[in-house]
C-alpha cells in the first residue's frame, strides 16, 4: 500500500464527520485513478510499464479498486447530502448560536416536566 492511500485511508476513518463526504470523495477519487492507471498498463503502457492480463491478481485488483470507488462515492454523496438537510453546515454545539434554534423545544420541555411534577398539582 502506498502513503497516499494509507493517508485516504486514515482520512476517511477518523475524519470528524463534517468533513466525511470531502475524505470518502478523496478516497474514490484515488480509487479510480489506481484503477485506471492499471488499465491504461494492461493496454497501451503506462510510464514504461505494460502489465499483463495473465498476472493472477489482476482480476481481484479491478474488482476491488472498483468496487472501492463506488462504495466510497456512495458514502460522499450520503455525507453531502446529510449535511445539505441540515441547512448546510452539521449542528455544531460550539458554534455561536447553537441553541438559539433549540430554544423554544428546550423550553417546552422544562415546562412540560414541571406540569408533571406532583408539587405543580396538589
Amino acid at each position: 500500500m502506498n502513503r497516499s492511500a494509507a493517508l485516504a485511508t486514515l482520512a476517511v476513518l477518523a475524519t470528524p464527520r463534517r468533513w466525511l463526504g470531502w475524505a470518502s470523495l478523496a478516497g474514490a477519487l484515488l480509487q479510480a485513478g489506481t484503477l485506471g492507471a492499471l488499465l491504461l498498463s494492461l493496454t497501451v503502457g503506462l510510464l514504461g510499464f505494460h502489465e499483463s492480463t495473465k498476472a493472477p491478481l489482476i482480476p481481484t485488483t479491478i474488482v476491488v479498486e472498483l468496487a472501492g470507488a463506488v462504495v466510497l462515492l456512495a458514502l460522499a454523496v450520503r455525507a453531502a447530502a446529510t449535511v445539505a438537510d441540515a441547512g448546510g453546515t452539521p449542528p455544531c454545539p460550539h458554534r455561536p448560536g447553537y441553541l438559539q434554534g433549540h430554544r423554544h423545544r428546550l423550553k417546552r420541555a422544562a415546562d412540560a416536566s414541571s406540569s408533571r411534577s406532583p408539587s405543580a398539582h396538589p
